[in-house]
């Protein structure tokens, strides 16, 4: 059973795919299969292998990593995806949490911050990086649903929803609201439901556009 998270790396600079591979050499834990310049190519190999986690940069020519994205979701609902890029435009952000990424990290961040994503990820957690949740945090959202749509949260569901956030995992919003790791699995499981969310990720796009937190 291979124990490491299998990875492809989509960036049409061809400097930075060797950047990354150089930095995950240091991670024994973590794979890359592939890397593509080209993300029509990476498109290509997505529908006839299994990956762990797709990692891409946003504007890219002709088939951009947007495109990539849209595509891949069609074909594998599932798929890890952590968007890296220089874009840090909320509308581009909230346009790829509808697409239910998993992850968005701006590069200047990958150095210290790429690897703990992944492992985050790879996981079932989400990740944001401070600047891009800065920038979430301060927009109001797009395209709020009717009010009568909006799901009531409790005050304890809103608690575990904001830590959720802030990408706390099921021990550290255990530890800091004072409750078992059990009721905060009860918990997730009823935000998931009262929101109609498949994951996570769907979770944030959901509270996000609504204004739940």
């Amino acid at each position: 059973m291979n124990s490491k998270i299998r990875l492809v790396l989509v960036d049409d600079h061809q400097l930075i795919l060797t950047g990354l591979e150089q930095i995950f050499s240091n991670h024994g834990d973590l794979e890359i299969l592939q890397t593509f310049t080209d993300a029509e190519l990476a498109f290509d190999y997505l529908q006839k292998n299994e990956v762990d986690i797709l990692v891409t940069d946003l504007d890219m020519p002709n088939f951009t990593g947007i495109d990539l994205i849209k595509e891949i979701r069609k074909i594998k609902p599932n798929q890890k995806i952590i968007v890296l890029s220089m874009i840090d435009q909320a509308s581009i952000i909230n346009r790829m949490i509808k697409y239910d990424i998993n992850g968005f990290l701006l590069k200047n961040d990958a150095q210290t911050e790429l690897a703990v994503a992944i492992r985050k990820v790879a996981i079932g957690e989400i990740y944001y990086n401070k600047e891009i949740r800065s920038l979430l945090f301060t927009q109001e959202p797009e395209q709020p649903i009717s009010k009568k749509r909006i799901p009531r949260l409790s005050r304890r569901e809103k608690e575990v929803l904001q830590l959720i956030m802030q990408e706390k995992t099921t021990p550290e919003i255990a530890e800091e609201l004072f409750i078992s790791k059990g009721t905060v699995i009860s918990h997730r499981r009823h935000i998931l439901s009262k929101l109609g969310a498949k994951n996570i990720a769907g979770v944030v796009r959901i509270a996000l556009e609504n204004g739940l937190i």
